[in-house]
């Protein structure tokens, strides 16, 4: 903003303070629509941050429920194979035919958030709106986590094809005891995601909820 001396000079207190009166009044209305503006901007960084987040969101359940419905056929799978275990502990002649373990894992994305992070969007937005965002977005954090781990284990559940390929006769105590801890690390694994799955898709819905929406939207920036 330039503020520019008066063309002519000044040679009474009455035309120093129409002068006054005049610049104050320029300051005033470029500091009212540098205000406005800047308030405009906020306005469209916020409804744009919130609205990729939520669609983020929307994408992040739909794979947490198809990955729910996989978490129950993994421990399905993973408590056959303790069984067979378990027979195979108690009588080698069991037969052992061909197991399945597939294990998967949900694509649950946080560009959205990161993005209005960085961009400041997040410092305009009512503080209990990025309070539940903080929240649904550490609980995919916890879960993403226990994916990783999750996974490292079902290599190890992968791997018993190999042991459960020899011939049962030849399988020792030492190894069908490994191979059942291995087992109870994985299905570990498996029930802790299906313990934050089911809070983590209750957050899900709560902000995706329409009502929900329409009320946050309505709260404008701070």
């Amino acid at each position: 903003m330039d503020i520019h001396p008066p063309r002519q000079a000044v040679t009474s207190l009455q035309q120093f303070l129409r002068e006054l009166v005049t610049i104050t009044a320029g300051i005033l209305i470029a500091l009212t629509l540098d205000g406005l503006l800047s308030w405009r901007h906020h306005r469209t960084l916020v409804r744009e941050a919130r609205a990729n987040i939520l669609n983020e969101l929307r994408e992040n359940q739909r794979d947490l429920s198809k990955e729910r419905q996989d978490l129950e056929k993994m421990e399905q799978d993973g408590q056959t194979l303790i069984s067979l275990v378990h027979q195979l502990e108690s009588n080698r002649k069991t037969p052992v035919r061909h197991f399945q373990y597939t294990f998967s894992m949900a694509e649950l994305h946080s560009t959205s958030w990161n993005t209005a992070s960085t961009t400041g969007a997040l410092s305009f937005m009512p503080y209990i709106e990025v309070k539940r965002y903080t929240e649904v977005y550490d609980l995919q954090r916890a879960f993403t986590a226990l994916q990783e781990r999750g996974f490292a284990a079902s290599l190890d559940v992968q791997g018993l094809a190999t042991l459960l390929g020899r011939k049962p006769a030849t399988l020792t105590t030492a190894e069908l005891s490994d191979a059942e801890r291995r087992l109870g690390i994985a299905m570990a694994d498996v029930t802790a995601m299906e313990q934050i799955a089911e809070p983590l898709n209750r957050q899900y819905e709560e902000l995706l909820d329409p009502r929900a929406e329409r009320v946050t939207a309505g709260a404008g920036t701070r």
